[in-house]
């Protein structure tokens, strides 16, 4: 099977604003968002990667095999977001108040920023090379069900942003996940560490 035939198609759907930070503050902006690259594929590999280790709780071994390591570089490519139609930008503010009867805000407490909202993105998952029959099962398994796992990504998820769901596009598939695929993934749970 060569990469491409081996690549996963993984479609995003948000349930309210999100933000994935810049790094950079702009005018009169404490908190950014990149508008040209708004869901790198660095940002998505990583969100899987902790969904691995700390939601599914896979052993360190196998997640350092699909993922990387600082020993050995990831089998996988993640493609950034693709949007059909460009996520609309909004600003906000957040703030502490003080414990005045003004309703001031507290003194260093005021942060103004920006969030985007988008309906769907898709994004892909595509092997660096071509990887042996149980390993592609494998890796492709974890990789489906860490997409899967997720219902939050990018910046103040405890505040209400990047409440997002996660599934996998499979073409000839009826069903997306299936029984023998949650076995499969138990007994990788029982991989020694």
């Amino acid at each position: 099977m060569t990469p491409t035939d081996a690549r996963l198609t993984f479609r995003v759907m948000f349930r309210g604003p999100f933000h994935v930070g810049s790094g950079t503050p702009a005018e009169g902006l404490d908190s950014t968002v990149d508008h040209e690259v708004p869901l790198p594929g660095s940002s998505l590999k990583g969100l899987m990667r902790a969904q691995a280790l700390n939601v599914l709780q896979l052993p360190a071994s196998v997640v350092e095999a699909i993922f990387g390591s600082p020993e050995c570089e990831s089998g996988w490519l993640w493609s950034d977001a693709a949007f059909e139609r460009a996520p609309q930008s909004e600003r906000m503010a957040r703030l502490k108040l003080a414990d005045t009867d003004d309703g001031a805000a507290e003194t260093g407490f005021l942060m103004l920023g920006e969030h985007l909202w988008a309906s769907e993105a898709t994004f892909t998952i595509t092997p660096r090379r071509a990887l042996d029959p149980a390993a592609l099962t494998r890796d492709q398994l974890v990789l489906r069900a860490s997409a899967r796992s997720i219902s939050g990504l990018g910046g103040s998820r405890r505040r209400g942003e990047g409440w997002v769901s996660v599934t996998d596009i499979r073409t000839g598939s009826a069903t997306a996940w299936t029984v023998e695929d949650t076995r499969a993934l138990l007994r990788l749970m029982e991989v020694p560490a």
